[in-house]
């Protein structure tokens, strides 16, 4: 069996599993379910941010049956990006840069290593004294943010 074939072979499989869940899903989450409910637990599930959001809200749509458009993919510059100020020796750094990795690799999270020349912006920008910083940008509005660690959940927020 060629690659192409085996490659074709476990997306059909995927397909099969995603349609699995989703029907599992339908069933816990019946015609009445809590709108609001179901979102705190898919956002839970998918990490949070607005990424998250816009898979949960599809999500729930496919539930309660409402065609979707085919699927568009969401640019980091039209919805915001979190960027992470780091450094190769500083440990909580490399855990962010772990968890996040998904969201790194996607673009959605980007990872700066302060001694880089954008890094050295940021420091200037904000006046970074400890690692990891993070900040939040919206188009030219950049926002300070603090992280929460409670147990395996992790919470960035800005700050005003």
């Amino acid at each position: 069996m060629g690659e192409l074939e085996r490659l074709k072979k476990r997306l059909e499989e995927l397909k099969k599993e995603r349609e699995k869940l989703l029907s599992e899903k339908s069933e816990d989450y019946t015609k009445e379910a809590d709108y609001k409910e179901f979102m705190k637990k898919c956002l839970k599930a998918k990490g949070g941010g607005i990424a998250g959001m816009q898979l949960c809200a599809r999500e729930w749509k496919q539930l309660k049956g409402e065609d979707i458009e085919t699927e568009t993919e969401v640019k980091p510059e039209d919805i915001g990006k979190f960027i992470i100020i780091g450094h190769k020796m500083c440990s909580g750094c490399q855990f962010l840069k772990d968890v996040f990795k998904d969201e790194i690799e996607k673009g959605e999270i980007k990872y700066v290593d302060i001694d880089s020349k954008e890094g050295k912006e940021y420091e200037e920008m904000f006046d970074i004294k400890e690692l990891p910083f993070i900040v939040y940008r919206e188009k030219d509005v950049y926002k300070k943010c603090d992280i929460k660690v409670e147990g395996d959940d992790i919470t960035i927020e800005t700050v005003d």
